[in-house]
């Protein structure tokens, strides 16, 4: 960690403290047992912890308080040294991070005026709200230190993206090419920022492993992110026909999405409510959906009355940063601003992010088109969609399953257009077919990674 580095944690903790009325107490976490008590799952400290420290340090408290911040971290015996070696010196360690570092067995506890656990909703008792909004604001607002780290991430992650249209060719399966994804990020040093989504079924939203075959008529949806090495995260998705040519109906689906995608992105601004993003994003679906005979009569109806939320079912957004859903794990008090609360209405129930945009505020844009079976096979759905949903071309494009399009994107200044930190990642039809199948070796690319 370089002098800046150390500079920008340090002013993290300075201006939160400002805010509190005592000590500050955050906790690294432990890694997690996978089965055994000595087989772990890969550690990663809390994200709180990450945005004041700037790395994980196993089993460590940190305690700061105006300009002093003490980590206490858990000292290792012999036999943990013999099978993971010396513990780093505690004068190096905090020479690096820029804090005293003590042992743990010295530390002491005692009350504070906010305790953040790992991975958990923070305790909320007589005061804390408002450290808490401090911490969301913090969190969201992203410094220089946190832009360059985004940015990192987004270039790895662009870097690989562009590796998997190369390396995809029918008759692999859905499996290997996640599995060369994950390789990749590892190669470059890049940790996973969320489990890969690889799959010919994009009408599955969060699919899992997937071991099918990619046929010359697999439409295939690819969602993979890295983290940089401070914990910032990137989240990117394309889809794009394992041939490495777009059918017709393929290539007019994703370009209706494509279309949602960009009138969204030229939609941020500072100022505006990711609310009107998503109502945004389900009127350009809606014009897309009524031109391709999916969806019938006046767009501006069918995407108030439920009609593109049929296949249009979640945000259109939702913030990023140290976490690849950020800061969720307090729940809607990050998502949404004080006074704002989840809509059930189908368009909005799924919405992670109800905020007016602030320079500086990443964000994902990901609008996509799905035809789930469990949705679009149900008879009391159609009998209700009847007149405004025209099932025959449902029916007709059902077998490319689902098209969702991501990229990531920072809030500029004033009137000045996002920045979308992803963009370089193929996502136009001429671009992907350019891309797909080109014949890249996987060995000796990531021999130079």
């Amino acid at each position: 960690m370089n002098e800046r580095a150390r500079a920008a944690y340090a002013a993290r903790r300075a201006e939160f403290a400002r805010h509190a009325k005592g000590p500050v107490r955050v906790h690294a976490g432990f890694p997690a047992a996978r089965n055994l008590p000595s087989l772990h799952h890969p550690y990663r400290a809390s994200s709180h912890f990450l945005h004041f420290v700037g790395m994980g340090v196993p089993g460590a408290v940190l305690e700061f308080e105006g300009d002093r911040a003490t980590l206490y971290r858990p000292e290792s015996d012999a036999t943990a040294q013999l099978f993971h070696g010396p513990d780093e010196p505690a004068e190096e360690l905090g020479g690096r991070l820029g804090l005293t570092v003590r042992p743990r067995a010295e530390w002491a506890g005692g009350p504070v005026a906010l305790e953040l656990p790992r991975a958990v909703e923070a305790p909320v008792g007589p005061g804390d709200e408002g450290l808490l909004e401090e911490l969301v604001r913090q969190r969201i607002h992203h410094d220089a230190h946190a832009l360059a780290a985004l940015r990192r991430a987004a270039q790895d992650t662009v870097a690989v993206h562009r590796l998997a249209l190369r390396i995809t060719r029918p008759g692999m399966s859905a499996r290997a090419l996640r599995a060369a994804v994950q390789a990749a990020f590892e190669a470059r040093g890049a940790a996973l920022a969320y489990p890969p989504i690889c799959t010919p079924h994009g009408d599955v939203l969060h699919a899992g492993d997937v071991a099918l075959p990619l046929t010359h008529d697999s439409m295939v949806l690819l969602d993979a992110g890295c983290e940089s090495p401070e914990g910032y995260a990137a989240d990117v998705t394309r889809s794009f026909p394992a041939s490495g040519r777009f059918c017709e109906a393929g290539r007019a689906l994703v370009e209706v999405v494509l279309a949602a995608q960009q009138r969204v992105i030229d939609a941020v601004r500072p100022g505006v409510r990711t609310l009107a993003l998503q109502w945004l994003a389900h009127d350009a679906l809606a014009e897309g959906l009524v031109a391709l005979g999916v969806l019938q009569g006046d767009p501006a109806e069918r995407a108030r009355d439920g009609s593109t939320a049929l296949f249009f079912p979640h945000g259109v957004s939702h913030l990023l940063g140290l976490d690849v859903h950020d800061v969720e794990d307090l729940g809607d008090r990050a998502g949404y601003a004080p006074g704002r609360h989840r809509d059930p209405r189908p368009e909005l129930r799924y919405l992670r992010v109800d905020r007016d945009l602030v320079p500086g505020m990443a964000l994902t844009v990901e609008p996509g088109v799905y035809f789930a079976p469990a949705r679009i096979d149900d008879q009391a759905t159609r009998r209700a969609f009847r007149g405004r949903v025209d099932f025959a071309s449902v029916d007709r494009l059902r077998d490319l399953r689902g098209v969702r399009i991501e990229d990531d994107v920072v809030v500029g200044v004033a009137d000045e257009p996002a920045e979308v930190l992803t963009e370089r990642a193929p996502k136009e039809p001429a671009s992907i077919e350019r891309e797909v199948g080109l014949g890249a070796d996987l060995d000796a690319w990531l021999a130079r990674a």
